[in-house]
C-alpha cells in the first residue's frame, strides 16, 4: 500500500515536470518573430529569427546601377539597433546612379543625429524624422536663409545644408522663467516684433516672391521644353527611300545607300554603267562606292539619342537667334524656379528676414 502511493506521488511529479515544460517550450515559440527582408531586386535574403524585443545585425546588399540608400519600414530607416516586436519585413531603397542627384546635410544643433538624404534632381523632398533635444521642442528645419523648408518642397539641384530650429520646452521655460524671477524682481520689458513686408512668424518675416515657371540660364524656350544649344550631337543619320526611273517604265521605290566622305550623300538605283558611260547618261558615279547610280541628294534622316532632338540650322536661327550646325540638341523640361534670393518651398518663393523689434 505504501509503495503504491510512492508510484502515485512520483507519476504526480513526473505529469508536473512534462506540463512544465511544454509550457516553457510553447511560450519560448511565442517568443520567436521572424525578420524578412525585401531586396527590391537584389537578390534573396535569408530571413533572420530572433527574440521579440530584440535587435538584428541588418544584412549587406548590392544592385549594379544603383546606390544602397538602407533598410526601410515604410518610411522609417532602420538600423542595428532597432528592435521588433513583432514579425516585420524590412525593405531596401536604391537610388539609380544615372539620375542626376544632390545630398542634403543635417545640422541638429545639438540634437540627435539625422543621416544625410540623397534626393533625386526634380523630386519633392521626404524629410527624415524629426530630430530630438532634451528641453526643447523640434520647430522646422531651415536654410541658410533661415527660410523654413517643408516635406514635398522642391530644391535646387544642389548639395544643401538645413538646420534645425528649436523652441524651448514650455514646462523648462517656465522653470526657467521662475528663476530669473528670483534673481531679478524688475518687470521685463516685452519686445514687440513687426514687419514692414511678409507674414511675420516668432521674430522672422516670412516673404513670398514670384514663382517662375520656365527655362534655366543655360537653355533656350522651345514651346513645352527647353533646348541647351551648347549640348549637341549629330546622331545618327540614315538615308530614307525614293522613287528613282530605272529605266524601261520601272520607277520603283528604293533606299539610298549612304556615304560619309565629310559630307553626308545618299545614292538611290544602282546601275551596272562604268564611270564614263555613267557621266554620258547625266547619272551619279560615286568615287567612294565605285559605282553608278541613277540619283543622288543630303536629304538624309537623323536619329537623334535619348533626351535629344533635332533641329534644323534654319530652326536655330529663326527661333533662337543662333548660328549653329542642324543636328540633335539636348531637351529638358520646363521648371519652376525663384529669383536667386527666395527659395521654392512646397511650390511657393519665400524668403525669410530679421522682423523689426519696438518695445
Amino acid at each position: 500500500m505504501k509503495n503504491k502511493k510512492v508510484f502515485i506521488i512520483l507519476g504526480i511529479i513526473v505529469t508536473l515536470v512534462i506540463l512544465a515544460l511544454v509550457l516553457f517550450l510553447i511560450l519560448r515559440k511565442h517568443k520567436t518573430i521572424e525578420i524578412s527582408f525585401d531586396t527590391d531586386g537584389a537578390g534573396e535574403v535569408e530571413s533572420i529569427k530572433v527574440e521579440k524585443g530584440r535587435s538584428i545585425t541588418l544584412p549587406s546588399v548590392t544592385k549594379e546601377g544603383f546606390t544602397f540608400l538602407g533598410w526601410y519600414i515604410g518610411d522609417i530607416k532602420v538600423n542595428d539597433s532597432t528592435k521588433y516586436a513583432e514579425n516585420t519585413t524590412v525593405v531596401a531603397k536604391w537610388l539609380d546612379e544615372s539620375i542626376k542627384k544632390y545630398t542634403i546635410k543635417f545640422d541638429t544643433d545639438g540634437g540627435s543625429n539625422v543621416d544625410d538624404l540623397v534626393v533625386e534632381c526634380g523630386k519633392e523632398l521626404k524629410l527624415p524624422i524629426n530630430p530630438t533635444k532634451t528641453g526643447y521642442d523640434f520647430i522646422s528645419w531651415v536654410d541658410k536663409n533661415e527660410t523654413p523648408i517643408l516635406d514635398k518642397a522642391l530644391l535646387a539641384c544642389e548639395d544643401i545644408t538645413l538646420k534645425a530650429n528649436w523652441k524651448k520646452d514650455e514646462v523648462v521655460e517656465k522653470k526657467e522663467e521662475k528663476k530669473d524671477t528670483k534673481k531679478n524682481t524688475k518687470k521685463e520689458t516685452k519686445t514687440n516684433y513687426t514687419c514692414s513686408e511678409g507674414t511675420l512668424n516668432v521674430d522672422k518675416c516670412i516673404i513670398e516672391g514670384t514663382l517662375y515657371n520656365g527655362c534655366p540660364d543655360n537653355s533656350k524656350d522651345a514651346g513645352d521644353v527647353c533646348i541647351i544649344l551648347t549640348d549637341y550631337t549629330e546622331g545618327t543619320r540614315e538615308c530614307g527611300e525614293k522613287i528613282v526611273n530605272m529605266g524601261g517604265g520601272s520607277t520603283p521605290k528604293v533606299k539610298g545607300i549612304k556615304v560619309d566622305s565629310g559630307t553626308t550623300f545618299c545614292y538611290y538605283g544602282e546601275v551596272s554603267d562604268d564611270q564614263e558611260t555613267c557621266s554620258s547618261r547625266q547619272r551619279t558615279w560615286s568615287n567612294a562606292l565605285g559605282k553608278c547610280f541613277i540619283d543622288m541628294d543630303q536629304n538624309y534622316i537623323t536619329t537623334c539619342p535619348s533626351s535629344y532632338q533635332y533641329y534644323s540650322s534654319s530652326d536655330i536661327l529663326n527661333k533662337f537667334g543662333g548660328h549653329n550646325n542642324g543636328g540633335c540638341y539636348k531637351i529638358i523640361n520646363k521648371t519652376s524656379y525663384c529669383d536667386s534670393d527666395f527659395t521654392l518651398t512646397d511650390g511657393k518663393c519665400l524668403k525669410t528676414i530679421d522682423a523689426t523689434t519696438s518695445n
